[in-house]
């Protein structure tokens, strides 16, 4: 199976299982969810590649998160996963390689909204 092209700014929903090595601040905290939880693609770090959690709930720490609106791209992306407003947290998810060849992209992060260059500031901080 061709494994999906896989771009910073990409959007994924992947299983909780498949989302290893968290590492980040500890005061941050995941409800315990079953099912699936979105992450966009940051880049390439020591670890692998990485990511940063969406989620709905309001994060512990704000100042270690960015307010992220929904998506407005349903017809471009039918199987965009961002239908909710929320948070995209700073704690860095590396992403298990058979999730990549598993689990498509959903959507790609529209231009202009700021989560790319703040993404990329987390990446620059930590290694």
């Amino acid at each position: 199976m061709k494994a999906p092209m896989i771009a910073a700014g990409s959007w994924l929903l992947l299983p909780e299982a498949l989302i290893r090595d968290r590492v980040g601040p500890d005061s941050q905290r995941f409800s315990h969810k079953a099912g699936r939880r979105p992450v966009v693609a940051a880049g390439d770090s020591v670890m692998g590649l990485v990511g940063f959690p969406r989620t709905t709930a309001s994060p512990l720490n704000a100042e270690a998160a960015c307010r992220y609106e929904r998506h407005h791209h349903r017809r471009a992306y039918p199987g965009c996963c961002i239908d909710q407003d929320g948070w995209v947290v700073n704690y860095r998810v590396g992403i298990e390689p058979e999730a990549l060849a598993s689990h498509r992209v959903r959507c790609q992060e529209p231009d202009n909204t700021g989560l790319a260059e703040q993404v990329g500031r987390w990446m620059e901080k930590r290694p």
